[in-house]
């Protein structure tokens, strides 16, 4: 089973460290591992499988913000059909996002371990990440 990992970074933090954790657990159980990051510039923790860097860091605009958004969709979208990825796990509200909104065949499973008032600082935002969960498998 091909299995991919969706992140926006690889700094240091605790979705950071279970993401690369989750990625030694699966290769070990025989699973093959894409880690899929927005920027992976800086690594901070190890992780077992095979890294697709996006080199798509956030913009500073938000202009930016909206044009990165889409290519990171439209990225991550080519990423799940020509990796034949069978599942895509995402940690953090911004890589949810993607990976709901890049649905192809590949089963859409998110991780969300805050509470959203807290994680997204905005109504719309909070709206748009509970739209995103009801587009997960």
């Amino acid at each position: 089973m091909k299995v991919g990992l969706l992140i926006p970074t690889l700094l240091h933090g605790g979705a950071e460290r279970a993401i690369c954790r989750l990625s030694d657990i699966l290769a070990d159980a025989g699973y093959e591992v894409s880690l899929i990051v927005f920027d992976a510039s800086k690594q901070y923790y190890s992780y077992s499988g095979e890294l697709l860097d996006l080199k798509l860091p956030n913009g500073k605009t938000l202009f930016g913000k909206i044009r990165i958004f889409i290519k990171r969709v439209k990225a991550v979208t080519k990423i799940k059909s020509s990796n034949n990825l069978d599942v895509v796990i995402s940690f953090i509200a911004a890589a949810t996002f993607v990976n709901a909104l890049s649905k192809s065949s590949a089963k859409c499973i998110v991780s969300q371990r805050n509470f959203l008032s807290k994680e997204t600082g905005s109504r719309v935002k909070e709206n748009f990440l509970k739209y995103c969960f009801h587009k997960a498998d």
